[in-house]
């Protein structure tokens, strides 16, 4: 009988004796791993964040140097397009009339197909 009273102590005491070992480990486990989740949502939002605003500044400065082109792209065709206005200009008087017109508008359509080649170059469009 003292052996059955003292079996039955010690498998009342290794219940209660593992719970005051594990417990706290298990309390501890638990409050590390949520400050370590935590902590790496944190960080993962950090890295998206810089990482969204270097996409960012490379498109701006893509954009930019695009613009550079373009505007490059457009001061020479303003400066033929005065070039040739000028020409017309001094021998209007000598042409016959309606000859001006003709040449402008024959001007107008070839700076047109110069834009959408310029734009399409530039845009990467082909």
């Amino acid at each position: 009988m003292s052996m059955n009273l003292t079996l039955s102590n010690l498998i009342q005491r290794i219940p209660i004796k593992a719970l005051k070992l594990l417990g706290p480990a298990i309390v501890a486990a638990i409050a590390t791993y949520k400050a370590a989740a935590l902590q790496f949502n944190a960080t993962l939002q950090q890295l998206r964040e810089n990482n969204e605003l270097t996409a960012r500044q490379h498109l701006f400065d893509y954009y930019k140097e695009r613009q550079k082109r373009l505007s490059k792209g457009y001061s020479s065709l303003t400066y033929s397009m005065d070039q040739v206005l000028r020409v017309n200009a001094s021998v209007a008087e000598e042409l016959p009339n309606g000859a001006l017109k003709e040449i402008v508008d024959s001007f107008t359509s070839i700076a047109q197909l110069h834009l959408r080649s310029t734009i399409r170059n530039k845009a990467g469009i082909t």
